[in-house]
């Protein structure tokens, strides 16, 4: 019995360390984000014009917004002004809020909301860094040229040296370990093997090797 349970245990324990040899992945393939150079524009947005704050190359992970419409519109061009990319923006000069009264009892007698218009704003956008890409131009939504900004003009503020997803450590709720996952099958499978065995045995009235 001791030979056949042997013959039952290793082969179980070999194929355990093969499943968790293929499915455990390597040291440092976790999915985190690296380090992405993007451009910082920051214009300000006033009654006489936009005027360029700063031109930025900085370390930034920034998908560009989906939607297809808004206050103003951003396009990065080549050299040549072919559009490499377009997307919209939310003109911060336009401010929506909240009018709350209430009684001194904490009762509310009024609640509407409110529609401002600013006389400047500051806008700051960021997008990624892609080849080709010579200048941003920002467009109102009347589609007149607001401003251009020369890219190839920034500032590099990519001189540190960055780490997969900046060096920020994550704290997530892992699940189990595979290979004790692995191994609990691998016990389950192991003791319904003998199990079996034994009652095979003891119907048949044998005595096991």
């Amino acid at each position: 019995m001791r030979k056949t349970l042997i013959r039952m245990t290793v082969p179980a324990m070999i194929l355990i360390a093969i499943l968790a040899v293929a499915v455990i992945p390597p040291a440092g393939a976790a999915g985190t984000e690296s380090c992405t150079k993007s451009y910082h524009v920051v214009l300000e947005l006033g009654p006489a014009g936009v005027t360029e704050q700063a031109v930025q190359l900085v370390y930034a992970y920034n998908p560009l917004p989906v939607a297809k419409s808004g206050d103003l519109k951003a396009v990065v061009a080549t050299a040549g002004g072919q559009p490499l990319v377009e997307f919209y923006l939310h003109d911060p000069r336009n401010q929506f809020g909240d009018v709350i009264v209430v009684d001194r009892n904490g009762t509310p007698l009024e609640s509407r909301g409110i529609a401002t218009r600013e006389n400047s704003a500051v806008l700051s956008v960021r997008f990624p860094q892609q080849p080709g890409a010579a200048s941003f131009l920002l467009y109102d939504n009347n589609g007149t040229l607001l401003k251009t900004v020369d890219l190839a003009k920034a500032s590099d503020r990519t001189t540190w040296n960055c780490t997969p997803d900046y060096g920020i450590v994550r704290k997530n709720n892992p699940a189990p370990p595979i290979p004790f996952v692995l191994g609990g099958i691998g016990i389950l499978a192991i003791a319904a093997g003998a199990g079996w065995y034994f009652l095979k045995k003891k119907k048949t009235g044998g005595t096991g090797e």
